[in-house]
């Protein structure tokens, strides 16, 4: 087993760092890798949203209309370091509303509620930088968990394989201009699934319906690909995958998985590839 990798910035200390946490594995993941160096981050989340965060950690919830009173929070701790991981979603209907109106997020935020992912969070990043806080990447804290090198399986990706991965990034050069999603399946060619609002899960799904019903028993085609959007602010959305989109992929009756090199997180990297090779799948980064 390989051994951990230290944050990058070595001069973090316990109360340096605050995550801005919501739902899924990867704030998790950052509360582990900082305990092996003997790091409590604050940890900050959403009120009305169901997190899971340890109970030995420092935790605050805060009203996400309410963006002074979280800077207060912050201040107050002497915290000056920010990362944001996990998934805090636009349906502000979640949310207990603020009665003060003429706040930063109705002035600032809700006006442009509408607009894509990549912009609104490229907006919060700015308000936050503007009232002295550094805003740091998960990658920062987690750079093991990057899928950082060429085949990590024992299986490789065919001609065919190679040719449909060729085929995805260009597909997905073209939607990711659109805002409208990481993921997307490739089979002989042709895109089979684009990953919209409900998620690379959804998309998974609806595959494996789509091959279920057209494909001969047993027949496995295609890849799935995961990369950044063109102009996504990585501080605040990284791609990710877990063993979850390894058993949707087999599934599906996928051959393998393609990612951009650097820039996709792996949840429990070596429980991942471990299974992509009992399930006979290749992951191969370009």
């Amino acid at each position: 087993m390989s051994e951990p990798s230290k944050p990058h910035n070595k001069s973090l200390r316990m109360n340096d760092l605050a995550v801005i946490a919501g739902g899924g594995k990867l704030p998790n993941l950052i509360y582990a890798e900082m305990n092996k160096f003997s790091l409590r981050p604050w940890v900050f989340f959403p009120a009305n949203i169901k997190v899971e965060n340890p109970n030995n950690l420092n935790q605050v919830s805060f009203d996400p209309f309410d963006l002074e009173g979280l800077f207060l929070e912050l201040k107050k701790r002497n915290i000056r370091e920010i990362v944001f991981a996990g998934k805090i979603t636009r349906e502000t209907a979640k949310y207990a509303r603020s009665r003060n109106l003429d706040n930063l997020f109705y002035n600032e935020i809700y006006p442009i509620l509408q607009q894509t992912d990549d912009q609104i969070l490229r907006r919060i990043g700015e308000i936050f930088e503007s009232h002295g806080f550094n805003i740091k990447s998960v990658t920062e804290l987690l750079p093991g968990t990057l899928a950082s090198k060429g085949n990590l399986t024992r299986k490789v990706p065919s001609r065919q394989d190679k040719n449909d991965i060729t085929k995805a990034i260009e597909y997905h050069n073209i939607l990711s201009k659109s805002d409208i999603g990481q993921s997307l399946i490739v089979s002989d060619g042709l895109c089979l699934a684009i990953e919209t609002m409900p998620g690379t899960d959804a998309m998974l799904d609806f595959a494996k319906h789509v091959r279920y019903k057209n494909c001969p028993h047993g027949v496995e085609t295609g890849i799935f690909y995961k990369a950044p959007k063109a102009s996504q602010d990585m501080r605040f959305d990284i791609p990710v995958i877990g063993e979850t989109t390894i058993e949707k992929v087999k599934k599906a009756k996928l051959k393998g998985i393609a990612l951009k090199k650097n820039a996709v997180i792996l949840l429990k990297k070596e429980e991942i590839i471990r299974l992509a090779n009992e399930l006979c799948i290749f992951i191969v980064t370009v």
